[in-house]
């Protein structure tokens, strides 16, 4: 069960993702991540998902997966860009997480999540939550 709550949790640990120096640009995404006793963890992400980081996010989102997990949510309150290359991460991971018999959720995505999702109408393939979100056991 998903509940509304007005408290975020700190993360546990943070990664900051950045594409090879090979690659052209300076894009990178950060992540925190916070595991809770509810068998969910929450990644919290900052940056921009695009052609660049976007492979990046999905290899490091899909391995904090824990077998035991019954809910990944993904706070996207801070991603400034979300492209066509996010999306399709967003699907991988979605895939990845439904193949472990867990829940994915994006909570408080922030206006380029949002837009994204709007224009491609995938906003009713993820569990989308505008809020802050407590999760119960």
């Amino acid at each position: 069960m998903i509940r509304t709550a007005s408290r975020r949790h700190q993360p546990t640990h943070r990664l900051r993702l950045m594409p090879s120096p090979d690659e052209v640009g300076q894009a990178s995404i950060h992540l925190a991540v916070s595991r809770l006793s509810a068998g969910a963890v929450v990644v919290h992400v900052q940056g921009e998902i695009d052609m660049l980081t976007a492979p990046l996010f999905t290899r490091e989102v899909v391995q904090v997966l824990d077998p035991t997990d019954n809910l990944l949510a993904l706070d996207m309150a801070r991603v400034g860009f979300l492209g066509a290359s996010g999306l399709s991460a967003l699907v991988d991971i979605l895939d990845a997480v439904e193949r472990t018999g867990s829940r994915l959720c994006v909570v408080f995505p922030s206006r380029a999540v949002r837009r994204a999702l709007d224009v491609v109408g995938m906003p009713g393939r993820f569990n989308v939550y505008p809020a802050p979100v407590q999760l119960a056991s």
